[in-house]
């Protein structure tokens, strides 16, 4: 499944500009917990969500002032050792010629070894936003600042994957589309076609 962060609010004019800002603000507070739970993603699924999510973390110690706020500098550590990681093997993949995913994918999740027989798509929409949520709402517990953010970047995942899901489902129905319509114009062309001679 690729994630084209782009494409969202793509063909809607300008009114949808606040929803995309909020798209994008979720994307950056899910690629926080993604990249500790996929691996090998697209060269350009990275970037952008990656800096992103350094964003939504920082604004999110900045801003709540709450017990527990030394997690989220430990969590700010691991996901930039994480991304970096992540970084660095799309790196070695390129100059290895080994590059084999769509530059927008979003990686292949962790827990398929865990639940084997449930497809990619299943993990990443339900799985894993679900396992976020529960070990966020645990920790929330221990270390409030984190629990809650954690929380917050599940809800993040289950919202952004859903989104990409449907519009990758909705570009396979206008391929669909454009295919029967192709093939009715083809056929009015040959019947065009028959009736000259």
């Amino acid at each position: 499944m690729q994630n084209d962060p782009n494409e969202y609010g793509k063909g809607r004019g300008n009114g949808n500009a606040g929803i995309n800002v909020l798209i994008s603000l979720a994307q950056g507070m899910a690629f926080t917990v993604e990249v500790f739970l996929h691996r090998r993603f697209g060269s350009r699924f990275i970037g952008r969500q990656a800096a992103m999510g350094l964003l939504m973390i920082l604004l999110f110690v900045a801003l709540t002032p709450m017990p527990g706020a030394w997690a989220m500098v430990l969590f700010l550590l691991a996901y930039a050792k994480t991304w970096l990681y992540a970084r660095a093997g799309v790196i070695w993949r390129r100059i290895n010629k080994q590059e084999y995913e769509h530059t927008r994918y979003s990686g292949g999740p962790l827990l398929m070894a865990i639940v084997p027989g449930w497809t990619e798509l299943t993990v990443k929409r339900f799985v894993e936003p679900l396992l976020v949520v529960l070990v966020g709402g645990v920790t929330w517990l221990l270390v409030p600042a984190m629990g809650i953010y954690l929380v917050m970047a599940g809800v993040s995942l289950f919202i952004t994957v859903n989104l990409a899901e449907a519009y990758e489902r909705r570009r396979a129905e206008m391929m669909h589309d454009a295919v029967i319509e192709a093939t009715q114009r083809a056929e009015r062309f040959r019947a065009m076609s028959s009736g000259r001679r």
